[in-house]
């Protein structure tokens, strides 16, 4: 087939050859997009967690050494005012005393 300036008309499996070409190839880059956007909003709530988790360990540490502070009255008399006769040894921290 020809139109009035002498050049043949595409044929109709042409275009629909091209048409689904390009349909595949935007659905083939949707799909990539989508895979990458994906893996990197999981890796985005990894990080996330993991530094909440950290701060969460920290607070808990914070809570564990406050929890250990004692007074020393209380001490001193269960020691007998740090009394040798109640003193057990020697450790990396100072004198080590039985209750």
């Amino acid at each position: 087939m020809t139109n009035g300036s002498g050049r043949s008309k595409p044929s109709s499996m042409i275009i629909i050859v091209g048409t689904l070409g390009s349909v595949a190839f935007c659905s083939l880059v949707v799909v990539v997009a989508g895979c990458f956007f994906r893996k990197r909003l999981r890796t985005v709530k990894e990080r996330y967690h993991s530094k909440r988790q950290k701060k969460k360990v920290g607070n808990d540490m914070k809570k564990t050494v406050e929890s250990l502070q004692f007074r020393l009255g209380p001490i001193e008399t269960a020691t007998n005012k740090f009394s040798d006769d109640n003193k057990l040894g020697e450790g990396g921290f100072g004198a080590v005393f039985k209750v």
